[in-house]
């Protein structure tokens, strides 16, 4: 009888994970920051249409939700290793250079 053990990437895994994680992150500052420019304008009371601006402040509240609840279900789930990796990187400048470059291209 023949065993096929499937081995993979695992290594690859854990670097798309963190990749995952990191891109997340800035996804989420992005929606944090639109909302609180949504919610300025209200305090300054710049908004013409108050039914769409509420429509727009709850989409935006909405999004910021999902995908805080995704970047906390996913950072979760990193290993020991993928989070002391994920640590390391937060620290490299050359990293948030590119990820806030990537970040805008979005």
């Amino acid at each position: 009888m023949f065993i096929f053990l499937w081995t993979g990437r695992s290594k690859y895994k854990a670097a798309e994970a963190i990749a995952g994680v990191l891109a997340l992150e800035k996804t989420l500052e992005s929606h944090q920051s639109i909302v609180r420019e949504l919610e300025h304008q209200l305090i300054s009371n710049s908004v013409d249409d108050i039914t769409t601006f509420n429509l727009q402040l709850n989409d935006a509240c909405a999004r910021c939700a999902k995908v805080a609840e995704t970047h906390v279900r996913r950072r979760a789930g990193l290993g020991i290793s993928e989070s002391a990796d994920l640590q390391k990187l937060k620290k490299n400048v050359y990293l948030q250079v590119r990820m806030n470059a990537h970040a805008l291209k979005i």
